[in-house]
């Protein structure tokens, strides 16, 4: 089984990054525009179209202001207590990027070329076991 790794960096990974991935047989896990996409799906079923990563970290703030009595953040900090926050909600977040990708996008696309999309659902799900 090969492994899988998401990437955090601005922008969609380089050409030379996924062939380096493809080589050293890693699956590159994506959201585009950004990582808070996949946040955000933890809370509602959207496949609203984001500038950029601002806008969809507007959407998520709120929502996560409202469950968790703290502002959205990106500091190492609040980055730990991430998984602690969303995991109950993972189940059903796996379930909306799924409605996402198959009601919203070809299957012949990929996330790449999708906005909004990310397939970080399918190492979460690999992780999780069946």
């Amino acid at each position: 089984m090969g492994r899988g790794r998401v990437c955090r960096r601005r922008g969609l990974p380089s050409e030379s990054a996924k062939k380096k991935a493809d080589k050293e047989g890693t699956r590159l896990c994506v959201s585009n525009p950004c990582f808070e996409f996949w946040a955000l799906l933890h809370f509602e079923k959207t496949a609203k179209l984001f500038q950029d990563c601002g806008a969809a970290i507007n959407s998520l703030q709120p929502l996560w202001q409202k469950s968790f009595h703290v502002a959205y953040g990106k500091q190492l900090q609040e980055a730990k207590k991430l998984y602690d926050r969303l995991s109950s909600r993972t189940s059903d977040a796996i379930d909306k990027t799924e409605f996402v990708r198959t009601s919203h996008h070809s299957p012949k696309e990929g996330v790449d070329d999708c906005m909004p999309s990310t397939d970080i659902y399918v190492l979460v799900r690999k992780l999780l076991g069946p």
